[in-house]
């Protein structure tokens, strides 16, 4: 389910924006853990982002990045915020992950955090400046919402809204126009519907991105390869 819901709506604005989302975050303290039950926005510029396998990085021009990862049963998601005061004293990864189950820290260390590596005397290791991770009922975090947010969460910010806010957002910044959008909702519309399966654009489909030269054909075909969309010959 996270697996389906999340990656369907960060797949589709992702994709088409860069040619040319779930609900937001809310908390509830849970013992010395934080619940993350989507409720919260805030502002920032719009993050580049790219999809490799199950992992959606995302990263800004001001020195923050962060990956989730999107597996059947887990979410893992971890941020790294240069401006944070956090990265400057070393603290191990996996201690954002406290009392998260095992599976989580393995994903943690296999998939999310590969993507956040740095060096620290001649070895490579994984630096962060917050982490959530969740299941399919709650999502939990280390720190307190506010915390969250500032160390690297403020990445989420479109992905964490709504999609028709994210939507419009998403038009208004990249200058969208409406045969884009109705595309992109139209790909939207069948990831939900059945997530697993790979869709294919028609010609018709194709021309409503309204590439402008070849390079943006080339990127937007890179992109949409990405999530599982392909592109008829």
């Amino acid at each position: 389910m996270i697996a389906s819901v999340w990656q369907s709506q960060f797949y589709e604005a992702g994709s088409l924006v860069q040619e040319s989302c779930p609900q937001r975050l809310h908390v509830k303290p849970l013992h010395n853990k934080t619940t993350l039950k989507r409720t919260v926005q805030i502002s920032v510029d719009i993050p580049e982002q790219s999809w490799d396998g199950l992992n959606y990085n995302v990263q800004d021009s001001s020195g923050a990045r962060g990956t989730i990862t999107f597996h059947t049963k887990y979410l893992v998601s971890a941020f790294r915020d240069d401006n944070s005061e956090r990265v400057t004293k070393y603290r191990n990864a996996l201690e954002f992950f406290k009392d998260s189950p095992d599976e989580v820290k393995t994903l943690a260390l296999n998939e999310t955090l590969q993507y956040l590596l740095e060096d620290i005397g001649g070895i490579s290791v994984p630096v962060i400046t917050t982490a959530f991770w969740g299941n399919n009922e709650e999502f939990y975090s280390q720190d307190e919402l506010d915390v969250l947010m500032k160390n690297g969460g403020f990445l989420l910010e479109r992905q964490t809204t709504d999609i028709e806010t994210a939507i419009f957002e998403w038009q208004e910044y990249y200058e969208m126009s409406d045969l884009q959008i109705n595309l992109l909702k139209s790909i939207f519309k069948r990831k939900i519907e059945n997530p697993s399966k790979i869709i294919t654009l028609t010609q018709s489909e194709i021309q409503m991105i309204e590439p402008n030269d070849e390079e943006g054909i080339q990127e937007s075909r890179i992109y949409f390869k990405e999530i599982g969309v392909n592109w008829s010959l």
